[in-house]
């Protein structure tokens, strides 16, 4: 097998791991909003908007948050979406080897990953998905598809 096709495979199974981190966000809101009583109803947006706050959720929650030292974006951030909605793992060059993008082409810029072979999205100059507007549109969307 030669270089291209191991890292081709290499590159599939950390896409995959990506897909799988993805889902854990989704199950960790969904335990973060049980323990805080908190159900995902219209009138409770602005709660669960203050609660996600990065300050607020990292302090109440440092053990679903370890990674999260420091802010991963600069200026207001909310963690609500963390697996952003418009980042596409779906999105793989073989030429390159790219993985990831973002559907709206946002902010973004394919960056180097572990051995410089693969190149992932990289989206962390973007704040689309952690303001206030964003998330209030993504949570009653949420809510009136039931879907979460």
């Amino acid at each position: 097998m030669d270089i291209f096709e191991l890292t081709k495979q290499r590159a599939l199974k950390d896409l995959n791991e990506m897909k799988k981190w993805e889902k854990e966000q989704k199950e960790k809101i969904k335990r973060i909003l049980k323990k805080q009583g908190i159900e995902l109803k219209l009138e409770n947006i602005p709660e669960i908007i203050k609660l996600f706050e990065y300050n607020n959720i990292t302090s109440l929650y440092p053990e679903e948050y370890p990674y999260c030292k420091n802010p991963c974006h600069n200026g207001y951030l909310n963690c609500f979406l963390c697996a952003c909605p418009y980042y596409d793992l779906n999105i793989y060059e073989k030429k390159r080897i790219l993985i990831g993008g973002c559907k709206i082409n946002g902010n973004g810029k394919y960056t180097p990953y572990k051995d410089f072979q693969i190149s992932v999205w990289d989206c962390s100059d973007c704040k689309i998905n952690h303001t206030k507007k964003t998330i209030e549109f993504f949570l009653k969307k949420l809510i009136k598809s039931q879907n979460f």
